[in-house]
């Protein structure tokens, strides 16, 4: 959807709206239970579809509340006729992998509309078990696209500095490059900041593609890489003391290495702890 804004200049410009079939399918299916069981608390105890949708609108999941945001809009303006048609007009626009969320608050729907307080209850467990489903068919698929990926990280970050440390000297010593043989800057700069880049990028197109990694801000943040920025100072102290470039990058990537271990290594228990609580229940 494209709409037209006027600025004092006069001049038009295109912004862009976002609606939602923008919306990522891996991290809307994650919210999904969350959204059905904000829902449910709210129909499951007599309360109406309105009430519900903007509960989810007001302080739900950061896509689902964005989307329900513009349900609410909708209906309020009378652009549709009332929550349901709004609601169903939205999910209508979601992608056709999205398709276990919109059944699932399809099935609420439903439930809103229920005379018995127990077919009511039948139709909400229905749709929380769809919404589940969903999640885990996300995290399986998830699970098989990972053997490529994952090859191309051991290949990239563990075999090839492995074999340019090993094979390339050899070469260079044979005169196989003529006279213009590799050295150890050249070589530093590959293993140090050429193949941690690509492995940084395999990674992060990894991570996007997460269905258990929360949307929003949190979700997305990548500042706990913001630790290795402190190689950069590290290797300018070094070299400003006449340090080589080869010995500098090396200890400057040492550090940047040690503070982001140190920053992630509390994170890293808690999660082991709640695993452990998890496991035990």
């Amino acid at each position: 959807m494209i709409q037209e804004s006027v600025h004092r200049t006069g001049r038009r410009t295109e912004k862009k709206v976002r609606t939602a079939r923008d919306i990522k399918v891996p991290p809307l299916l994650n919210e999904g239970p969350e959204v059905v069981g904000m829902m449910t608390v709210v129909i499951g105890n007599g309360g109406s579809l309105d009430v519900a949708v903007r509960n989810v609108a007001d302080s739900g999941p950061a896509l689902s509340a964005e989307m329900f945001r513009r349900v609410v809009d909708r209906a309020d303006t009378r652009i549709e006729a009332d929550m349901k048609s709004s609601l169903t007009k939205e999910l209508s626009q979601l992608r056709d992998g999205a398709a276990a969320y919109s059944m699932a608050i399809h099935m609420v729907m439903s439930a809103a509309e229920a005379r018995e307080a127990g077919e009511r209850e039948r139709t909400l467990r229905d749709a929380s078990e769809i919404a589940l489903s969903g999640l885990r068919e996300a995290g399986k698929a998830y699970s098989s696209s990972l053997n490529a990926p994952c090859m191309a990280v051991f290949g990239v970050g563990i075999m090839m500095p492995m074999i340019l440390m090993s094979i390339l000297p050899m070469l260079s010593i044979s005169g196989i490059f003529g006279s213009q043989s590799i050295g150890m800057g050249q070589l530093a700069v590959i293993t140090l900041v050429l193949i941690p880049a690509i492995v940084v990028a395999v990674m992060a197109s990894i991570r996007e593609k997460n269905p258990f990694m929360p949307s929003g801000k949190t979700g997305n943040s990548y500042g706990y890489l913001l630790p290795l920025a402190s190689a950069a100072p590290v290797y300018l102290a070094l070299a400003a003391a006449g340090a080589g470039p080869v010995t500098a990058g090396c200890i400057g990537c040492a550090a940047g290495g040690a503070i982001l271990f140190i920053s992630v290594y509390p994170g890293y228990k808690r999660e082991t702890a709640r695993r452990r609580r998890a496991g035990a229940l």
